[in-house]
């Protein structure tokens, strides 16, 4: 048996009065990564995870989280045994080694379009990262969800050089039900990183003035997640002592935006049916025309909330305690045509990829760095930018919103929350910032 893992003197009600505990989370599966640059193998990161773990009620309220590989630990006396099999993890039996020469014959093809694109795209790495999940939660009243659960992405990392400082770009590439993605669709994303690279060789300073700042669905929809998604899970608020809490029901953007948090968005590629405490997924508006809405939760934080919960506790493992978390979390497009929005904007900084999001300490303000930048003319690129940060409050970046687009795009994301890696998508249609404040 594992020590304990976790415990909180929060007392949440999850349990009927007598009973002494509140889930048991099991899973069997298994983690793969392959790293590849240039087409050789570089490393090979592989585990097999199995265990149970135990959330109970402790004499004065609090909660306690045991976890341990086997299911059959005493610490698991008076709770349903539960058994989920994943097959066989072995390095044969998931065909490991059959993954690593395919991936190795695709990387190498990947390379070769590259290159044939510029000679400039001297670099190409990739990531591979496949997991399978077989996973039970069983609840006091009787109640046992099962699910199996399949990720697998693909990063490709695009590096130019000449003369000037080297540039990137990259993308991720992922399927709704978890396969391998095919190998056009893994060149086409790397074909349109090494245009992006090969554009950001020779950059040119910004206008000395502040400009608009066009964010496409990739960047829009990190902005999005670090500005509102974070915001809105339950326990980061703790109480309505805190500015999101005491925003609910404030309006904070224009009406054209609206934002879901959907566990089961069909094409993403961690939907899911239920969340790791059982509840069954349900989408949550986050935004709903500029007014702040719902909140994420977890079973104890919608008690506290007099809310009901919609399926956003995770964890990334059977001995880490479930988190309100993001799932597939986007803005919805509006009824303006993008490419004429762009058209009517004479000059704005376009940006395909939003850094970072962190909070700065010292001041409590999110900065981003904004990177593969273009200078738009009416709506055409005209020169790279080189990256330069984006900096405010959430509430003030999101007054910034002056237009939003209709063409929809959702990326592949991994977001961490007090330690815990779980897979998410983010998305948004072009969105644009008015230029007040533009840090530079």
């Amino acid at each position: 048996m594992t020590a304990t893992a976790w415990r909180s003197t929060r007392p949440p009600p999850l349990a009927s009065a007598g009973t002494a505990w509140i889930d048991v989370f099991a899973e069997h599966g298994y983690n793969d990564i392959l790293t590849l640059d240039d087409g050789r193998l570089r490393d090979i990161e592989t585990d097999i995870v199995r265990g149970t773990g135990l959330r109970r009620l402790d004499p004065d309220g609090g909660t306690t989280l045991v976890s341990s590989p086997d299911p059959r630990s005493e610490v698991f006396d008076g709770c349903p045994a539960i058994v989920v099999d994943a097959g066989d993890v072995s390095a044969d039996g998931r065909g490991l080694s059959a993954l690593i020469n395919r991936w190795q014959r695709h990387s190498a093809e990947v390379v070769a379009r590259v290159r044939a694109i510029d000679a400039r795209a001297s670099r190409v790495s990739m990531t591979v990262r496949r997991q399978v999940r077989q996973v039970a939660v069983a609840l006091p009243d009787g109640t046992l969800r099962r699910q199996a659960r399949r990720w697998f992405r693909t990063t490709v990392t695009v590096y130019a050089t000449d003369a000037a400082p080297p540039s990137r770009a990259a993308v991720g590439v992922a399927t709704p039900d978890g396969g391998e993605p095919d190998l056009a669709s893994v060149i086409a994303a790397a074909e349109g990183a090494a245009h992006r690279a090969v554009w950001q060789l020779h950059p040119r300073p910004a206008p000395d003035r502040a400009l608009p700042l066009v964010l496409n669905g990739m960047a829009a929809g990190v902005l999005i997640h670090e500005c509102v998604g974070h915001g809105m899970e339950a326990d980061n608020i703790v109480d309505r002592d805190s500015v999101f809490g005491r925003s609910l029901g404030s309006t904070v953007a224009l009406t054209d935006l609206t934002v879901v948090d959907d566990p089961t968005h069909p094409m993403s590629w961690c939907s899911h049916r239920y969340d790791d405490e059982g509840t069954a997924a349900v989408p949550t508006r986050l935004v709903d025309r500029g007014v702040l809405r719902g909140l994420l939760h977890t079973r104890a934080t919608a008690v506290r909330f007099g809310e009901r919960p919609c399926g956003n506790a995770l964890r990334d493992t059977f001995a880490a305690p479930p988190l309100a978390r993001m799932t597939t979390t986007y803005a919805l497009p509006s009824g303006t045509d993008t490419a004429a929005l762009l058209r009517s904007v004479p000059e704005a900084l376009h940006c395909r990829h939003l850094d970072g999001g962190q909070v700065d300490p010292a001041t409590g303000q999110l900065v981003f760095t904004a990177r593969e930048v273009s200078c738009l003319r009416y709506g055409e690129p005209a020169y790279p930018v080189p990256p330069f940060p984006v900096a405010g409050g959430a509430f003030a970046l999101l007054s910034r919103i002056s237009a939003v687009g209709d063409d929809l795009d959702i990326v592949p994301g991994i977001c961490i929350k007090r330690g815990q890696a779980v897979r998410v998508a983010m998305g948004a249609p072009t969105i644009v910032l008015d230029a007040r404040g533009r840090a530079r």
